[in-house]
C-alpha cells in the first residue's frame, strides 16, 4: 500500500506526481551557480501552495 505524505507548509496530500509540480532551469546563464560547468537543476512544488518539497541537479552538460 503507497504511503502518502503531506506537504509541510500547507498540508496538502502528495500521492502521485499530479500534486508535485517539477520546475527545471538551466544554470549556464547564471554566473553564480554555474560552477564553471553548466547544469540543468530541477525543484520539486507542492502544486496546493507551490512549497519546494525537494530538487537537486537533473543533469550535467
Amino acid at each position: 500500500m503507497p504511503t502518502t505524505q503531506r506537504c509541510s507548509e500547507c498540508d496538502a496530500r502528495i500521492a502521485s506526481t499530479a500534486d508535485v509540480e517539477f520546475v527545471e532551469w538551466e544554470t549556464a546563464d547564471i554566473d553564480a551557480l554555474s560552477f564553471k560547468a553548466p547544469k540543468i537543476m530541477y525543484l520539486a512544488a507542492c502544486t496546493n501552495c507551490e512549497a519546494a518539497i525537494g530538487g537537486g541537479v537533473a543533469a550535467g552538460k
